[in-house]
């Protein structure tokens, strides 16, 4: 067998010059892509067969056959209420299936429960669940409408009465809404201080009967 040989020192000192020529931006990309791969992975946020980690009325919500549901059927409700999921989220991608049957709902992300008295309300930022509105960015008890999807758009997008898959994406003071696959809004805080952290939750709206059913619940952590 031939002993390894060391290569000439004009090969060695040319590979220096070629690896400190390397543009930053490109080393930066493989590292975020590395960290991407290696780092937070989507964790379920429902385990298809209770509420546990989530906080709400039981009188609306349950959960059969992996299937979390919102209902407010025979009745309605005449308040907006909402099913909580303990702890603080930051910056993340929130990835679920919905079916929405009648009305109107919504996702809650780095909202506040304001009065501890009533901890089924929820105020913040919102993805917003309801016909030609699916996919606008609003806040709850707010601003309102922050950032109008295009309802032609939505319309091609959305399966009535079917299940859908929502993202939303919220990464420092920028938000965007993706509905089966497509983005539908994105939105920039400008107005200081912007929350950075909050609760997710889900919304049961106040109005007649309706129903909401969620599946899939996941989550990725995304490094502030």
């Amino acid at each position: 067998m031939l002993a390894a040989q060391t290569p000439p020192r004009w090969i060695l000192s040319a590979l220096v010059i070629a690896m400190a020529q390397v543009p930053s931006f490109a080393l930066g990309q493989l590292e975020t892509e590395e960290t991407k791969s290696g780092a937070t992975k989507f964790e379920s946020l429902f385990d298809g067969e209770s509420l546990t980690g989530w906080e709400g009325d039981p009188r609306f919500w349950s959960v059969s056959e992996g299937v979390l549901t919102g209902s407010t059927h025979p009745d309605g409700i005449n308040k907006n209420t909402f099913l909580v999921a303990t702890g603080l989220f930051e910056d993340f991608i929130l990835r679920l299936q919905f079916k929405l049957t009648n009305h109107a709902s919504g996702i809650q992300i780095r909202s506040q429960i304001p009065d501890p008295q009533k901890p089924f309300i929820v105020v913040g930022y919102q993805a917003d669940i309801g016909g030609g509105d699916t996919g606008t960015f609003y806040e709850e008890q707010g601003r309102g409408t922050l950032a109008a999807t295009n309802k032609d758009q939505v319309k091609k997008l959305l399966k009535p009465e079917d299940w859908n898959t929502y993202e939303i994406e919220a990464k420092g003071n920028q938000f965007v809404v993706r509905l089966n696959g497509q983005v539908t809004s994105i939105y920039r805080e400008t107005r200081q201080p912007c929350p950075k952290t909050g609760r997710l939750a889900l919304q049961l709206q106040a109005g007649p009967a309706m129903k909401i059913e969620f599946r899939d619940l996941q989550i990725r952590n995304i490094e502030p």
